[in-house]
């Protein structure tokens, strides 16, 4: 097992801190799964990355996303001159400078930032924040803008999109999309709410969390829609990718921690059961419900007559791209560092697909049944993303332990198997059940004339 258990040693992040950096142990696994390409946001990689998209460089396009994002509010106002217009950009602009500025003590606290260090962060700055934070704005704004419209002026709108630097060309859009959900690449979500307020909040009646999620909705590889309502309202959200995660937590996350999760002294690491080897002894994998798209649930079917029973697995499903190892091992980082405040879900996923999944037959089935689409083509390509996703990971809690206990009770009853291998052998298909059915006959009747010889 690739998963480290260790009740001693944490992942987390120092006390009041929520950008963190990555761990090293996760670090030295895959560096580059943890580093922007293309725009840095924040302190961390300021400095370090200096990229150009499509001949501009990156504060450059950041400022030209900041124009942009002022002149949507003032738009609507076609009765404005050019001197008003002027005027009013300042104005907002002033707004999301003091607003920034209100936000930057606290701001200030959320980062773990080197100091005195030769390789030290620059400072956390009004500017910083509002640059990055506006530039993420409009890159949500023009998001939205990619839905077809019956207004006139949506032709010419679509035409500036394609001509965007980053929206123009879909790879950097992906790239850029990455970029923004990886754990050392964040902005304060308080912050960005406070932007928000001060600029796209005066013009639609859309949350921001409804921006974010069409944004990133692409990303989100689990076979669930993601829903504008946070599930669990009441948590402090810290960034966009701590908002991202929230999605896969259930709303009855508080009662679920009370039946479902386990510690790590209490988790199944010797029964570590292939997909392959639990469908071959009469274990079905289902799709879980879209309502509960981080969930698991182990059943057996009632049926009077033991034959015709079945288990039924139900996990959630999740679709293979080439972003998605990136977008996983940001999760789970996330999720590391924060064991006392973030409950572990995806964590807990990957560490039951790294169970499930241990050879390419594993992923075949898995797809059969439609819990997996491999969209990197090999199946060998998905193993190796399952086998090496927990290399290192710390797992304390195990958010599917009731149902996975289930799961190693049913396999291990010598029962369940030796009917599953009946059912492949004799019962598989329509031939196979005739014969037999007509074995079974003729045995019935040679038992019974016996009997009857005897009497």
């Amino acid at each position: 097992m690739d998963a480290t258990v260790d009740t001693n040693s944490r992942l987390s992040s120092p006390p009041g801190k929520k950008i963190c950096r990555v761990p090293d142990r996760l670090l030295k696994v895959k560096p580059e799964a943890y580093q922007p390409c293309l725009i840095p946001i924040g302190p961390f990689h300021r400095s370090k990355i200096t990229p150009k998209i499509k001949g501009i460089e990156v504060p450059g396009i950041k400022e030209k996303y900041l124009n942009r994002l002022l002149g949507r509010l003032i738009t609507s106002s076609s009765e404005l001159g050019t001197e008003q217009r002027r005027e009013e950009k300042k104005k907002t602009l002033k707004e999301c400078y003091l607003a920034a500025a209100e936000a930057l003590p606290e701001a200030e606290k959320y980062y773990e930032l080197k100091k005195g260090e030769q390789d030290a962060d620059p400072d956390v700055t009004k500017e910083m924040l509002v640059l990055d934070g506006c530039f993420i704005l409009e890159l949500l704004c023009t998001a939205y803008q990619k839905e077809p419209s019956s207004d006139p002026s949506s032709h010419s709108r679509e035409q500036r999109r394609k001509e965007d630097p980053i929206f123009g060309t879909p790879h950097i859009c992906l790239t850029v999309q990455l970029d923004l959900l990886m754990l050392e690449n964040q902005l304060p979500f308080f912050v960005l709410q406070r932007l928000f307020d001060c600029t796209v909040a005066k013009i639609t009646d859309r949350s921001l969390d409804e921006y974010v999620f069409k944004f990133f909705g692409n990303l989100m590889t689990f076979d669930h829609e993601p829903n504008a309502k946070r599930s669990q309202p009441e948590v402090t959200i810290y960034h966009l990718l701590h908002l991202i995660q929230s999605q896969y937590c259930p709303p009855s996350q508080g009662q679920q921690s009370q039946g479902q999760h386990c510690t790590s002294s209490d988790l199944h690491f010797t029964s570590k059961y292939s997909a392959s080897d639990l469908i071959y002894n009469g274990i079905k994998f289902m799709k879980i419900e879209e309502k509960e798209p981080f969930n698991m649930e182990f059943k057996e079917d009632i049926y009077p007559i033991c034959w015709f029973k079945r288990a039924r697995l139900r996990v959630p499903a999740l679709g293979i791209y080439d972003s998605t190892e990136t977008f996983l091992r940001n999760l789970i980082a996330f999720e590391q560092c924060f064991p006392n405040d973030i409950t572990p879900y995806v964590t807990s996923y990957a560490f039951l697909l790294n169970m499930l999944v241990q050879k390419e037959r594993d992923v075949e089935m898995l797809a059969n049944d439609k819990i997996i689409h491999n969209n990197l083509g090999a199946n060998d390509s998905a193993t190796k993303l399952f086998k090496n996703l927990c290399t290192n990971v710390i797992m304390e809690e195990f958010c599917f332990s009731a149902e996975w206990s289930k799961v190693v009770k049913y396999r291990e009853n010598w029962w369940p198997p030796k009917r599953a291998y009946v059912r492949r052998k004799y019962l598989a298909g329509p031939w196979t059940f005739m014969a037999f059915t007509a074995g079974f006959i003729a045995f019935a009747i040679t038992v019974a004339s016996f009997i009857l010889s005897l009497l």
